[in-house]
């Protein structure tokens, strides 16, 4: 009697595995375009900045950009929230308005100050006295600083 039963159970197994593979190789022609489409924009983007600063219009640019970056922070915190790989993006948006000397804007301020401590980068570890008291991570980013052997 186990026989009746194996045909139907192999037809829907076979059913659920072709649906798995035509979604997937859906998926993969949907994002493949996506990226190509981003790569796109991105060219884009920067043919149009070569434009403004060959047209003379930097301080076009320059506020065009402040404002974008303000926008950006604000979607980024709203969408992804307190996600650990914004940091790195932040912290560099925060030392352009700190090498600059420009407010930062307050719409995005608390969130750029309500960011951890950005860690030392490998120039101002080599700058620090040896004895001076430094985390493991540092310690870490130092001995790799003065290693010149590459790292496997």
């Amino acid at each position: 009697m186990p026989r009746p039963i194996l045909k139907p159970a192999l037809l829907i197994l076979a059913g659920c595995l072709l649906g798995s593979l035509f979604t997937g190789a859906l998926l993969v022609v949907h994002y493949g375009t996506f990226f190509q489409e981003q790569y796109y924009l991105g060219i884009l983007d920067n043919t149009n900045v070569a434009y403004l600063i060959r047209a003379g219009r930097q301080e076009e640019l320059l506020r065009n950009i402040d404002a974008n970056l303000t926008e950006c922070v604000l979607a980024a915190d709203k969408l992804y929230g307190s996600d650990q790989k914004r940091l790195p993006t932040f912290w560099f948006i925060q030392r352009y308005y700190q090498t600059y000397d420009i407010p930062i804007p307050e719409q995005i301020a608390p969130i750029l100050q309500s960011l951890p401590a950005r860690p030392l980068s490998s120039c101002k570890l080599k700058e620090l006295p040896q004895t001076t008291h430094l985390t493991d991570a540092d310690q870490r980013a130092r001995a790799d600083a003065q290693d010149p052997s590459p790292q496997p």
